[in-house]
């Protein structure tokens, strides 16, 4: 991690990510594990987890997003 990106990570308060375009992630920030209680490796293996931490009333129009092509990507 260079050294702005490292100074943010360490800093920011809320949870920084990358992923690709198939929703997979590449990096994610231990405080993720903190709020959700998943471990990192979890998310990272099985990127069906962040379906389970949004809401159940706003599940469906995630999905909806995430399968939209070339919608949240990017």
């Amino acid at each position: 991690m260079d050294a702005p990106i490292e100074v943010l990570h360490q800093h920011w308060p809320g949870v920084l990510f990358r992923q690709t375009p198939d929703h997979r992630f590449t990096f994610l920030s231990r405080r993720l594990e903190e709020w959700t209680g998943h471990p990192i490796e979890t998310w990272m293996k099985d990127p069906g987890v962040f379906l389970e931490c949004v809401h159940e009333a706003d599940v469906e129009k995630v999905r909806q997003h995430r399968t939209r092509p070339g919608e949240g990507a990017g």
